[in-house]
């Protein structure tokens, strides 16, 4: 590894319009520097607990998908890797389904009550 780490997480929610509703699409963003482990990896998103046992990552219930970055370990026998040592790629893990089968959501429309109170 080389410096400090270049991977960062951040959920965020876009907002679509369609109509008169407001939709939301959550989503995961990995940010890293291409070159920075100096192989292949994969970045895998959880909501909730990680499992202590690696094996079980992929499987757990808290597993909500992942990003892969196919790496050259060769860098120093590649001159298009090495001009692309700073390279910064990103991707994107979408969040909604497992978002709403551990809340037990049923839609991610936004439904606003408004109560009028009236003094006695």
């Amino acid at each position: 590894m080389h410096g400090e780490a270049p991977i960062t997480e951040a959920a965020s929610a876009v907002k679509f319009a369609v109509s008169d509703t407001v939709l939301y699409d959550w989503t995961v963003r990995i940010h890293f520097k291409k070159y920075w482990l100096d192989g292949s990896f994969a970045v895998l998103i959880f909501l909730g607990e990680v499992p202590e046992d690696p094996s079980r990552w992929s499987t757990a219930p808290t597993f909500v998908g992942s990003h892969h970055a196919l790496v050259n370990s060769a860098v120093s026998q590649c001159d298009n890797c090495r001009q692309q040592a700073d390279l910064v790629l990103e991707g994107f893990v979408h969040v909604d389904s497992a978002i709403a089968e551990q809340s037990g959501l049923t839609s991610f429309l936004l439904r606003l009550t408004f109560q009028k109170t009236f003094p006695i």
